[in-house]
């Protein structure tokens, strides 16, 4: 079974580029381009890992990761989430950790050192989509 990863993010070209790197790697890649659809693919497509952009307007990534964290489903709760961010700071990177991120990328980043992450964080699905 092909491991699944949500990419979410409200930049357009940040998501795209992501979704054909990860995709090099072997992953099935689902995208989101808000906080309200990453939570709806979440609940339905059952990834093994998000990576999820924390700066996005309506619902940032922190709401996000509170809401997947307080979820009534175990399997979306259980989602390994990568904080992307090009907030950098140390007090930035335990914002994320608070909110439930499992991990934290700051950007500018490889994709090489995101396929890292997402290969050390995923398992398999919860559920099967």
């Amino acid at each position: 079974m092909t491991r699944c990863v949500l990419v979410v993010d409200d930049n357009d070209i940040n998501r795209a580029l992501a979704k054909d790197a990860l995709e090099l790697y072997g992953y099935r890649v689902l995208t989101a381009s808000n906080g309200s659809e990453a939570l709806e693919l979440a609940a339905r497509e059952c990834p093994s890992v998000m990576v999820l952009d924390i700066q996005m307007p309506y619902m940032s990534g922190l709401e996000v990761l509170r809401r997947l964290r307080l979820a009534s489903e175990t399997h979306v709760r259980s989602i390994r989430v990568i904080a992307a961010t090009a907030l950098a700071t140390q007090a930035d990177r335990t914002r994320c950790f608070d909110a439930g991120a499992d991990d934290y990328i700051a950007r500018p980043f490889r994709f090489r050192d995101l396929a890292e992450r997402v290969s050390r964080w995923s398992k398999e699905p919860a559920c099967t989509a």
